[in-house]
């Protein structure tokens, strides 16, 4: 029995570096968008691009050659691809001329489509291009039977994360009482020792429905859990892939230090993609969330941290519920949330590379708020504690708000948690404020599974 277009289209994803970024027309579908996963035909899927892929590792910017990388790439995909244009052309009818485009979609890209491959097969009138079309550029529809001569073109459907909304409800300064209804629930339900976050779990990679639902619960009260299964020192990765992906996390971001499935080994490495980046040295790391040096679009909602190798001492982390932090900065000053919420309250500046990287920009200068407000209602947090490379705004009352979220994240609270993962076990969160003490290797040296997603858990 011939295989189905979408089990072909998964194939395709695993055979290049592209693993975990295939994503169908369903999840982008918009009222009046006349495309259906089900009609591969008609179809539309795109290959989510790593975010540290940039056009100059498929082209050669100057010339428009083809990179080695590229080569390899045409080479993996070929066998996959004519299985696809059986599989399109298969039921279709003699004479139907088939198309069907995969786009990796990429940020940085400044062409306005650049191809990665394209194959023709005559003998049954289907067609299939990968391209690389740039962010925000429309991108063109594949036609179905009824209108192979006319593409029409649309813009992209959904950005990768949530965007932001005014602030309303609870998070809405003009609103103190909304405020403090949920301030008051939120600090009543809050938990206030690391034992109320524990679920025990059979296998991570096989939630049972009590074991969703223990989850779900700890993290609408808290936006974090900690689980603690039974995998040991297992080193496999599809057990924080498939936990993830219970709880309703997909959209991994894929950077710079990530392997090539997007989760990353946190563990010690000197080689030059990770050398002088703490993460991955023995030493401390302050208080921050994931991700606050990535675009808007590509904010960083959930966060998941497994375990396989502790270290042999030390290594443990705080945690604390941006939300908390986000009262106690409230309850000393509104105006500091005013202030905190500015569109360029805190600066990164851009990296621009050393070594083998030197003159090479690997990350754009990225301003934005410290606290903003999703679509969804939801409250977001992007904070660093860093002292150098970062740039406040200038002016006395930031200054002083700063100086106050500082201070109270180095002030014990009930609310502050502190403790360190064992082998098999895990922290799931929206990505809240957490550190990471100093530690000391033992015999197996320590290694952590990271996960960072543009998703937020469902259902918190």
């Amino acid at each position: 029995m011939a295989s189905s277009p979408v089990s072909i289209l998964r194939r395709l994803a695993a055979a290049t570096y592209y693993q975990r970024f295939l994503t169908p027309i369903s999840q982008h579908r918009t009222a009046g968008d006349t495309c259906r996963h089900e009609e591969v035909d008609s179809g539309l899927w795109t290959l989510e691009a790593p975010v540290n892929d940039t056009i100059s590792d498929i082209y050669d910017a100057g010339r428009g050659t083809p990179s080695p990388k590229l080569m390899r790439f045409r080479t993996r995909v070929k066998p996959v691809v004519q299985d696809l244009h059986n599989a399109v052309g298969v039921g279709g009818g003699k004479g139907r001329a088939r198309q069907l485009r995969l786009f990796a979609r990429h940020p940085g890209v400044a062409h306005r489509r650049s191809r990665l491959y394209r194959a023709d097969t005559r003998s049954t009138g289907c067609s299939l291009d990968l391209c690389l079309p740039a962010a925000g550029t429309n991108r063109d529809h594949c036609a179905g039977p009824e209108r192979t001569q006319r593409k029409q073109t649309q813009p992209m459907k959904q950005p990768l994360t949530t965007p932001q909304a005014p602030p309303a409800g609870p998070f809405a300064l003009a609103d103190p009482d909304a405020y403090g209804r949920w301030r008051d629930a939120r600090l009543a339900a809050a938990p206030t020792s690391l034992a109320d976050l524990i679920v025990a779990v059979r296998d991570p990679r096989d939630l049972t429905a009590a074991e969703i639902d223990a989850i779900l619960g700890r993290c609408r009260h808290a936006n974090m859990a900690i689980y603690v299964g039974q995998t040991g020192d297992d080193p496999d990765k599809t057990i924080p892939a498939r936990l993830g992906a219970q709880l309703g996390l997909h959209r991994l971001d894929h950077n710079r230090g990530a392997d090539e499935d997007a989760i990353t080994s946190l563990r010690i490495q000197t080689d030059a993609r990770h050398a002088g980046y703490i993460p991955y040295t023995d030493r401390p790391i302050a208080w921050h969330t994931d991700g606050y040096y990535n675009t808007p679009e590509r904010q960083i909602h959930g966060l998941l941290l497994h375990c396989v190798h502790p270290a042999a001492a030390g290594g443990a982390n705080a945690l604390l519920d941006h939300e908390i932090a986000y009262c106690l900065v409230r309850d000393q000053d509104p105006n500091f949330i005013r202030v905190l919420m500015h569109p360029r309250c805190m600066t990164i500046p851009a990296n621009p590379g050393d070594g083998a990287d030197e003159g090479t920009e690997l990350r754009p200068e990225q301003s934005g708020p410290v606290f903003s407000v999703r679509a969804d209602g939801r409250l977001h947090m992007r904070y660093t504690n860093r002292a150098r490379n970062i740039v406040w705004r200038d002016d006395p009352l930031t200054l002083a708000a700063v100086d106050c979220l500082k201070t109270l994240l180095h002030t014990p609270s009930p609310w502050h948690l502190e403790g360190r993962l064992e082998p098999g076990w895990g922290l799931i969160c929206n990505n809240v404020l957490h550190t990471r003490t100093r530690f000391t290797e033992g015999p197996l040296p320590r290694l952590i599974y990271r996960a960072r997603y543009y998703d937020r858990i469902a259902g918190t």
